[in-house]
């Protein structure tokens, strides 16, 4: 066989044998030519384009997936999914999504995990299509993937701010630059009784009050001009008509060129808030009133005393039929409800001394009401309703008949022209969150006391003035003003406190709230004396007292009953007898005095130096808790009269003899 050499043709269309290829070459030049434009365009692609094997590994990875993931083309090419980016945790998640894809699912979308050369976890979200060949078998799986982290945390955040918005107590509200509301929220709904589709496109001006209708378009122009707004308080109505006093802040709403296109504010109920400082300011202002009426009371307590006791002294003097007699009683009864009136702003002041003692409520009003029921008259009846179980309180009963005593006449004066008086008791637990609504209250057991009367009862600024010494709606010559005030002052004072509850035409509820005894041991009623010759004796009496009239006027006194007595002007007098060898038997001292020594301290000391010193304290000004720490101390209150004096040093000097 031989062979021939044939030349090859420099082109497939030349030689004998040549084709002719020119029907087909513009196909192929065009099927080049969009396969150069589709690999462009890949290239271009502003999402990753991945194309995976059947055995998940990449084939082709475009410059997007270079920026997304980290790792070049040269780098991922021919290496599985695991060893770029998917984490090799999330293989029996994927794996059933890749094994259906070879079986021949066609799309498949999902959002994964995926970490990145340097190490960051970032967020894709992934378009995969199963790859085929030209006999329909599968070639592979293209991949598209758009790194949404960015997304994600900024949907998280605006889930958050919404989540925020809808949970938010406050209200919060968007509106345009003319005041039309946008947003609404359920805060908004809560605070202000408007539900959302009732505002969403009509003005906030709904809610303003008559002589605030521009407010709100004035707080847009502040903030759009600029200024800040916060903390700003005001007053706007609810859909029922109520006013809420509210504290409002405003943000601009600005768009992506920082134009403002709208304002966002928030509003908190500060109602209850205000409410509180107004009773704040209310308990400071009846604090420093007490404050002053206590101290000019302790002042004219000395006075008083002084005018008792030498009217006291003169009547001695003078037979009982005599025209002078008469006039010193009228001067002694003057000078006695003096004494009277300055004991009530002693109460109101809670400087009063007291003697508490553990007492039943109940087994009190039966003898009280029977003096109400003649002294009201017929056209009020009398309404007893007590709790069976009530607890023993801690006061002094004095105070509290004469309290009780106190309600009833002013009920009477509310009532005219007659109703009824409703006396009643019960057990009461006022609880912290009460506490907190009103100031100066501790939260705990008390037993209550109430008077109510169905009377013309008293507006909201009348009974926020209620409480004020002297203060009083009765016409002048027919009240003090010092009822109420004594009887606040006895609650605080006593651990306890007052509430009024009134209202106009509906009459009018004033509870008393004593606290509860720790005991339930049941003080007796200290039987009376009734008139007696006044003791004497003939002991050594100490006077320490820095009002120099008084102190002469009681020297007086007990020298007149027989006593020796020893004066001294205050504290730092006093000590150094004390500190003697003189005799002693007794310490008469006020407690408040000027110096560096209290009676208080000079008992004390004294009582170091003389450990058997029987000691009487007395001042119209502090209270009995000051007497702590000075055991057997015996107290006796401002003004007294000689008739309480003679039997109370009796009374201490036969116990130190006993």
């Amino acid at each position: 066989m031989t062979l021939t050499k044939v030349r090859s043709p420099a082109r497939a269309d030349e030689g004998p044998f040549a084709i002719d290829t020119s029907g087909i070459k513009k196909p192929l030049r065009r099927l080049r030519q969009r396969e150069e434009q589709l690999q462009l365009q890949i290239r271009r692609m502003p999402i990753a384009v991945i194309v995976w094997d059947i055995n998940f590994r990449a084939q082709e990875w475009n410059p997007t997936a270079e920026r997304i993931f980290g790792f070049s083309a040269q780098e991922a090419l021919s290496k599985s999914a695991y060893e770029l980016i998917m984490p090799k945790e999330l293989e029996p998640v994927l794996e059933p999504m890749w094994r259906g894809l070879l079986a021949g699912d066609e799309t498949v979308q999902s959002i994964n995990q995926n970490r990145t050369k340097d190490g960051r976890t970032i967020h894709c979200e992934w378009t995969n299509t199963t790859l085929r060949n030209a006999d329909g078998s599968v070639a592979g799986v293209l991949s598209i993937a758009q790194d949404i982290t960015e997304r994600l945390k900024a949907e998280a955040v605006a889930s958050q701010l919404a989540a925020i918005v809808l949970s938010s107590p406050d209200a919060i509200v968007c509106k345009d630059l003319s005041g039309m509301v946008t947003s609404w929220n359920p805060g908004a709904e809560r605070l202000f009784g408007y539900s959302a589709s009732e505002m969403i496109g009509r003005p906030m001006s709904v809610l303003a009050p008559a002589d605030r209708t521009n407010d709100i378009a004035s707080l847009i122009e502040k903030v759009v001009s600029g200024q800040e707004v916060t903390d700003y308080e005001t007053v706007r109505i609810r859909k029922d008509g109520t006013a809420v006093e509210v504290s409002l802040a405003l943000f601009p709403i600005v768009n992506d060129k920082g134009a403002t296109v709208g304002i966002s504010s928030t509003a908190h109920d500060i109602t209850r808030r205000k409410q509180l400082e107004d009773q704040l300011r209310q308990a400071q202002k009846m604090e420093a009133i007490g404050q002053l009426t206590g101290g000019i009371a302790h002042d004219f307590n000395n006075m008083l005393g002084i005018v008792i006791g030498n009217l006291d002294g003169l009547l001695e003097h003078f037979d009982d039929g005599s025209p002078q007699v008469h006039a010193l009683n009228q001067a002694l009864k003057g000078a006695l409800h003096a004494a009277e009136l300055t004991n009530r702003l002693l109460a109101f002041a809670r400087k009063q001394p007291l003697e508490p003692q553990v007492i039943a409520i109940n087994d009190m009003l039966p003898d009280v009401i029977s003096i109400l029921r003649r002294t009201l008259g017929d056209s009020i009846s009398v309404q007893v309703a007590t709790s069976d179980d009530l607890w023993p309180a801690f006061a002094d009963p004095a105070q509290v008949q004469d309290a009780l005593v106190n309600l009833a006449i002013n009920a009477r004066d509310a009532m005219p022209n007659g109703g009824v008086l409703t006396i009643e008791t019960g057990n009461v637990h006022l609880d912290e969150h009460y506490a907190s609504q009103n100031p100066g209250v501790e939260a705990g057991d008390y037993a209550m006391l109430g008077v109510t009367d169905t009377g013309m009862g008293m507006p909201p600024a009348v009974v926020d003035r209620a409480l004020e010494p002297f203060f009083t709606t009765k016409p002048v010559g027919q009240g003090t003003g010092l009822g109420l005030s004594m009887i606040y002052g006895f609650a605080k004072q006593s651990g306890g406190h007052l509430k009024i509850y009134s209202e106009v035409g509906r009459g009018t509820t004033v509870k008393l709230y004593l606290p509860r005894a720790p005991s339930a041991v049941i003080a007796v009623d200290p039987i009376s004396r009734g008139h007696q010759e006044l003791p004497r004796g003939t002991e050594t009496v100490l006077i320490a007292e820095d009002n120099e009239d008084l102190r002469l006027m009681v020297s007086e006194q007990l020298s007149s009953l027989g006593y020796r007595v020893i004066e001294a002007k205050d504290g730092e007098a006093a000590l150094p007898i004390l500190m003697g060898s003189d005799p002693i038997d007794l310490l008469f001292t006020d407690v408040v005095m000027t110096g560096h020594i209290t009676g208080l301290e000079l008992a004390r000391r004294a009582r170091r130096h003389r450990p058997g010193l029987q000691v009487l304290f007395t001042t119209g000004y502090a209270e009995t808790a000051t007497l702590n720490g000075i055991s057997g101390a015996q107290f006796l209150r401002k003004p007294y009269r000689k008739r309480d004096l003679a039997p109370k040093i009796r009374s201490i000097l036969d116990q130190r003899q006993g």
